[in-house]
């Protein structure tokens, strides 16, 4: 086989296969990292909204002027 006018033997061919493969497996982890930072992100997000409701609303009057910081 001839690549860019340099014939390539079989050693040359496996190594290539071998590259390629190795960056086949490399974008499938990295898909699989960001799929669990998505998933950590999501969860956070959520538990944030659970706890939100909790803390209470904020108020969007004025301030109370009987308090001593308003």
């Amino acid at each position: 086989m001839t690549l860019f006018g340099t014939t390539l033997g079989g050693a040359e061919i496996t190594s290539l296969v071998a590259m390629l493969a190795t960056l086949v497996l490399w974008f499938g982890v990295l898909r699989n990292q960001r799929g669990q930072t998505d998933w950590i992100r999501r969860k956070l997000a959520e538990r944030e909204a659970k706890e939100q409701p909790e803390v209470g609303p904020t108020p969007d009057g004025p301030p109370d002027p009987r308090r001593p910081w308003g």
